[in-house]
């Protein structure tokens, strides 16, 4: 037997002197009801947002362990800036994905390690954008934020 769908509307005017019930209540608003896109990347982006700028706002890249990871990625990035092919001029068997995302880095701020984050950053958001609408109207709201 399905259980009734809750919509947000009536989430909010549920009495919140039971915890319990309110509690209850917004569980089956976000797990039972039917999602949409924008609410969706509302929610994402309040995740998102904090998690970017925790990442940018340090001026300085430290790597203490697995310092060659980003060496890789930094010479495959560096290769593709100046115009060679992967697995054509170069091989690493990481592909190109992550040599891509670091080049657009350098194109952004120039050849410098932080373009790495850059690049990660702008694929972040691509990501994000691109998954929260099909995602979004498929499943339902909580499910589809967990999700992306």
């Amino acid at each position: 037997m399905q259980e009734p769908t809750v919509s947000l509307r009536q989430v909010a005017t549920i009495d919140r002197n039971s915890r319990a019930d309110w509690i209850d209540a917004l569980m089956r608003g976000m797990f039972l009801t039917p999602g949409g896109a924008l609410p969706l990347l509302v929610l994402s982006a309040v995740l998102i947002i904090p998690a970017i700028w925790a990442v940018l706002s340090s001026p300085v890249i430290y790597s203490r362990e697995m310092t060659w990871d980003l060496m890789f990625n930094l010479d495959g990035a560096w290769r593709l800036y100046n115009g060679q092919t992967a697995h054509v001029d170069f091989h690493d068997p990481l592909g190109s994905l992550p040599f891509a995302a670091t080049a657009l880095g350098f194109y952004v701020v120039g050849t410098k390690p932080f373009a790495f984050l850059i690049g990660e950053t702008i694929v972040a958001i691509l990501i994000t954008v691109l998954a929260d609408p099909p995602i979004g109207n498929v499943i339902e709201l909580g499910f589809a934020f967990i999700v992306t």
